[in-house]
């Protein structure tokens, strides 16, 4: 009972701990692959099987990008949030990318305000769509790909008590048991 209040007395200590410190943001965006012009033309198109299979593809494309150091330096470079001292493994997992479905993208990230998760969201969609751009730099080609990003959800990252009560109480238990266990076997011995 002792090692149940102790710990429940640590996890105490460490929600007031984590209360103190500044209040940190989850951010969640989503990115859509679309077209920047169309294509006209007689010719059936299989439904648009091939362009929504391209687009598939350049989704990846998009993923990829995301986990890469130089355009996430890039994304934050803009923002006025330099990256320097921040290592490579670090910055290719900043954003936590996947991809939703052959057009959609979800980037998830943390931040320190409200202000910044809206200034990284939309430097992430222009750093984006000006490698998209360069990319087609040479091709000139009217109907190639875009970005558009929806507003991003921003919500206040806060454990709450309903959360880690269990957790502890759950560990207090556990490492009570082994505290019974230990002593039972000492005074055996």
């Amino acid at each position: 009972m002792v090692t149940v209040i102790v710990i429940l007395g640590i996890g105490a200590g460490w929600k007031k701990y984590q209360d103190s410190k500044p209040i940190s943001y989850e951010v969640s965006l989503l990115l859509n692959v679309t077209r920047s012009g169309s294509q006209t033309t007689d010719a059936y198109r299989y439904d648009d099987f091939y362009r929504l299979q391209a687009d598939e593809r350049f989704a990846d494309t998009v993923v990829r990008w995301l986990e890469n150091p130089r355009i996430v330096t890039n994304i934050y470079n803009e923002t006025g949030k330099i990256s320097g001292g921040i290592g490579l493994d670090e910055l290719s997992k900043a954003f936590v990318v996947k991809r939703l479905s052959s057009q959609a993208i979800s980037v998830s990230f943390n931040s320190e305000s409200a202000r910044e998760a809206q200034d990284i969201s939309e430097s992430m969609t222009k750093t984006i769509n000006n490698e998209i751009k360069s990319l087609n730099q040479y091709q000139k080609e009217d109907n190639w790909f875009k970005i558009v990003g929806d507003e991003p959800v921003i919500k206040e990252f806060k454990v709450s008590w309903n959360s880690i009560l269990p957790i502890f109480v759950a560990l207090g238990i556990f490492l009570g048991i082994w505290v019974v266990l230990v002593r039972h076997y000492l005074k055996k011995g």
